[in-house]
C-alpha cells in the first residue's frame, strides 16, 4: 500500500466521523484526490505560515499579559505613589527616628 492510498482511505473513513479532515501535502495530484474524497487540503507552505503566525500570536499574547502583570504590580506599590517628603518621613519612622 502506498502512502497516497493510505491517506485517501483514511480521509474517506474519517470524513463521516469528523466534520473536517485536513491533509497537508504540496503534491497537486494528491490534493485533487483528497478534495475528491471529501477532505480538505493544506499546502505545506501554508501550514508553515499558520504555525509561524500562531507562534507570533502566542508571543504577543504572552508579552501583553506579562506587561499587564508588571503594570498592576507597579500600580499597587505604595512607594511609587508617595511624594519624596512623605517617603522620607515614613523611612524615618521605620528606622525609629
Amino acid at each position: 500500500e502506498t502512502a497516497d492510498s493510505f491517506i485517501e482511505r483514511e480521509v474517506f473513513l474519517r470524513k463521516g466521523k469528523y466534520t473536517n479532515v485536513y491533509v497537508v501535502t504540496s503534491d497537486g495530484a494528491e490534493q485533487n484526490q483528497i478534495l475528491g474524497s471529501g477532505g480538505l487540503r493544506i499546502p505545506a507552505r501554508e501550514l508553515q505560515n499558520m504555525i509561524r503566525m500562531a507562534k507570533e500570536e502566542e508571543r504577543l499574547q504572552y508579552a501583553h499579559e506579562h506587561r499587564r502583570d508588571q503594570f498592576s504590580l507597579r500600580r499597587n506599590e505604595v512607594g511609587g505613589l508617595l511624594s519624596p517628603e512623605v517617603a522620607e518621613k515614613l523611612e524615618k519612622l521605620r528606622r525609629g527616628h
